[in-house]
């Protein structure tokens, strides 16, 4: 298996640049240190405006989850402790 570190050298010979921001992406979530500082910053972003949009988006943001949990708190009683720690953790 071809070490974190060199896997990211790696990336840099793959042609098609959706492989290569894939590759990125996959390195950044297991091993972020072994990504430039550049291309961290830029993952870093990436993760940013993808969690907190200011614009509709298909998928689970930090905002529609906070959402959900608040409802959750109001209609589910019994579970309330564990679902107050998810709102904790998501603000």
């Amino acid at each position: 298996m071809t070490p974190w570190e060199r896997r990211a050298e790696i990336l840099e010979e793959i042609g098609d640049p959706r492989f290569r921001e894939l590759g990125s992406r996959v390195i950044f979530t297991e091993r972020p240190e072994c990504l430039s500082t550049q291309n961290r910053a830029k993952l870093d972003a990436w993760l940013v405006q993808r969690l907190r949009p200011n614009i509709e988006v298909p998928w689970l943001t930090i905002a529609i989850a906070l959402k959900n949990v608040k409802e959750m708190l109001v209609d589910d009683v019994e579970d309330c402790e564990s679902v107050d720690e998810v709102k904790v953790w998501l603000e």
